[in-house]
């Protein structure tokens, strides 16, 4: 039993990790966090509005069968392409390269703060 349990754990972790990798983005596009923003770079209030971010993304993914043409317009993942544009701001999106997977963002409602 013990040993179910722990692959059951796993296997919530991988879930869990996968998510991450196909959400992060739109995670991020929500909260306003640039993708290079380090997790050493956000303060408390940052983190608890990414967290929140995670939370909606997800909740809106798992009801749309996380399926990117079903996601609302107002997340990036609809507008990730050459010539897409911001659904908050209309801003032309740029992309960034990070941890080597090419990330969409806004350079306005997601600015790099430095740091």
């Amino acid at each position: 039993m013990t040993a179910r349990l722990l692959l059951d754990g796993l296997l919530a972790l991988l879930l869990l990790w996968l998510a991450w990798r196909t959400l992060r983005e739109p995670d991020l596009f929500q909260a306003g966090v640039h993708p290079r923003t380090k997790i050493s770079e956000l303060d408390q209030e940052a983190i608890e509005t990414l967290f929140h971010a995670m939370k909606d993304v997800l909740r809106e993914a798992i009801e749309h069968q996380a399926q990117p043409e079903r996601l609302p317009d107002a997340f990036i993942v609809p507008h990730r392409h050459d010539e897409g544009r911001c659904p908050r701001c209309g801003a032309a999106l740029e992309t960034v390269r990070v941890s080597s997977r090419t990330s969409y963002f806004c350079p306005n409602c997601q600015p790099k703060e430095d740091g």
